[in-house]
């Protein structure tokens, strides 16, 4: 039997203090009243009130031939916190999150290679978008290859997603557990039911023509790939 290990390695890279160290911070509240957001309401259905807080703290370093971003984000609903007393609530680290951590390197003036944890984000946000509408936004872990050369401009970008450090397999099923109360046995039960696949990959290709200064045309072709309900080993 043969034993594979595929090793990556990674270079640490020294900050200069001359170069330019961006500090990012971000505090939202938002109250919402929901009485029919996503589904109609029923004539049982009752109103939700509640308010939602998004903190975030990060940098950005730039260099000539490299980039650094780090981001890190607590979202939250206010009194969600799983730990608690009878009079306040102490806390929850499952809300705290990292937004964006990724380095961006510069082979050339044309061409760059951001790889990490980052935001992809093309034309009017239809299609990639940040999703800040969204307390908690949206980001991808993946590697972006980007060339521009005055008005053309080519991206490329590519995800691979585990839920673990798997030995074998590439299973990305979620399941959840639902509770009911038994009226045979007078007991409450349990059930595994699996959730809503995530995307296991997604890929793009984007290509931009400038035409001046308020006109541009531009191409977008995204191939995702989901894994099918039921099943550890089939996507399409």
């Amino acid at each position: 039997m043969k034993k594979r290990l595929f090793l990556f390695a990674f270079a640490a890279l020294s900050f200069n203090a001359f170069s330019q160290l961006k500090i990012i911070s971000e505090l939202r509240f938002r109250t919402e009243y929901r009485f029919g957001y996503k589904t109609l309401p029923q004539e049982s259905s009752l109103p939700a009130f509640f308010v939602t807080q998004r903190s975030r703290v990060g940098m950005m370093y730039d260099q000539e031939k490299y980039s650094l971003g780090l981001i890190v984000q607590d979202s939250r609903v206010w009194g969600d916190e799983s730990t608690y007393n009878a009079t306040s609530v102490s806390g929850d680290p499952a809300s705290v999150d990292l937004k964006e951590a990724w380095l961006k390197v510069r082979p050339s003036p044309f061409f760059t290679v951001q790889i990490g944890r980052q935001e992809w984000v093309y034309d009017d946000e239809r299609l990639l978008s940040r999703r800040d509408w969204g307390n908690m936004g949206m980001q991808y872990d993946g590697l972006l290859l980007k060339y521009k050369k005055s008005d053309i401009q080519a991206d490329a970008g590519f995800s691979w997603n585990n839920r673990d450090e798997n030995v074998f397999g590439e299973d990305y099923r979620y399941f959840q557990t639902l509770y009911y109360f038994d009226t045979l046995t007078q007991s409450i039960k349990s059930i595994q039911k699996e959730s809503l696949s995530k995307i296991k990959s997604l890929n793009f290709i984007y290509l931009k023509k400038t035409l001046g200064e308020k006109f541009h045309l531009s191409f977008l072709e995204l191939a995702s790939l989901r894994q099918q309900p039921g099943t550890p080993d089939v996507f399409h």
